[in-house]
């Protein structure tokens, strides 16, 4: 992290079966995220903050049976959340702010128990926060600032008893 390493990441570092973490926050990285972190059965936490990554946001890296942090934000990934069909995973922390995400966001995140924080900032989400998210029982920040979200906050988001971080600011939001 930190550096001014420059290019796209190698696909040589997917070569390290045991691999639990990947920190390579604060740099000049391209490119799409490669397969390998996506399908890999010991990464737990993966930090490429801060970095010139694009495209979309695999499918299998948000349904990893072993990541349990990816933090993503302050990139130039597009396209939609995926879908989250893993109910089980051991993800706690999810910050995927300051991107090009569009689309709704996905109900199926509230399936995450385990998320502790959920930071999707700086977007261009729409449509309705999913009353879902208030299910998520551990759930201590929820961040949805600068984005376009509309209607109601699902009163449920208020009773939330964990939560300590609520940004709901910057979107078209109405009602009480």
């Amino acid at each position: 992290a930190q550096n001014s390493l420059s290019g796209e990441i190698p696909l040589s570092l997917g070569y390290r079966p045991s691999l639990r973490a990947v920190v390579l926050a604060n740099n000049r990285l391209t490119g799409p995220i490669p397969p390998f972190l996506s399908n890999s059965s010991s990464l737990e936490y993966l930090d490429l903050t801060e970095n010139s990554l694009g495209g979309v946001i695999p499918y299998a890296l948000l349904n990893s049976m072993s990541l349990e942090t990816i933090a993503l934000g302050l990139n130039n990934f597009v396209g939609p959340i995926p879908d989250l069909s893993q109910p089980n995973s051991p993800l706690q922390y999810l910050i995927l702010q300051s991107n090009n995400l569009i689309g709704p966001i996905p109900s199926s995140l509230g399936n995450l128990s385990s998320l502790i924080w959920l930071s999707l900032g700086n977007n261009s989400f729409e449509g309705i926060i999913p009353a879902s998210i208030s299910k998520i029982p551990n759930l201590q920040l929820l961040d949805l600032t600068y984005n376009l979200l509309s209607e109601t906050v699902p009163a449920s988001i208020y009773n939330m008893s964990a939560l300590t971080y609520l940004g709901i600011g910057r979107n078209g939001l109405v009602g009480e």
